[in-house]
């Protein structure tokens, strides 16, 4: 079974989703499992062992179709464990973070938590809470990575210029991920 050559990592509340269903899914030479978006292995799921992991990507066979094949995980970025565990298993894993203005995530995740999660705080009481604002906290977060990974090996994205100037991100994207661009208008997605 064959294992991903990228990860995007995080960051949540940032476009991950986007990124995943709009995006990498929708490039012919691109895979991302369609079954899960946020598989969690080097997070949650580590000790489901790697059978479990590899389940989610293609035979070796059909992975030939592929020129990236990879994984969203947003919550990888803050994780203490997963550098770690990803440098050890995938030493030359291409990363992507994408990120957006640290407020404006908060913002996001709070009411994304009054939606599906029974927040029942007010904004306020919620940013008191230290993990509430933990996540926006990218320069700590990326520097485990650093340490690890090359700098080549690191694409941060800002959330605010895919949405602002997609064809340009995009074409980051692509570029980092030795894929053709094949969006002719980015704006549709």
């Amino acid at each position: 079974m064959s294992l991903p050559n990228f990860l995007v990592i995080g960051a949540r509340r940032a476009g991950t989703s986007l990124l995943h269903h709009k995006i990498l899914r929708g490039h012919p030479e691109i895979y991302v499992p369609v079954q899960r978006k946020e598989i969690h292995y080097f997070d949650l799921y580590y000790e489901r062992g790697l059978a479990w992991y590899q389940s989610y990507f293609p035979s070796d066979e059909a992975a030939g179709r592929f020129r990236a094949i990879g994984e969203v995980t947003p919550d990888y970025l803050a994780s203490a464990e997963a550098p770690g565990r990803i440098h050890q298993l995938l030493p030359e894993c291409r990363l992507i973070a994408i990120l957006r203005n640290p407020v404006e995530q908060a913002w996001s995740d709070y009411r994304y938590r009054r939606r599906g999660r029974n927040e029942r705080r007010d904004f306020k009481a919620f940013l008191e809470h230290p993990a509430a604002l933990s996540g926006g906290l990218y320069h700590g977060h990326l520097e485990r990575y650093l340490a690890l990974f090359r700098r080549e090996a690191l694409l941060v994205l800002l959330y605010e210029e895919l949405i602002e100037d997609p064809r340009r991100e995009l074409r980051r994207l692509t570029r980092f991920l030795n894929v053709p661009m094949i969006w002719s208008d980015p704006a549709a997605l």
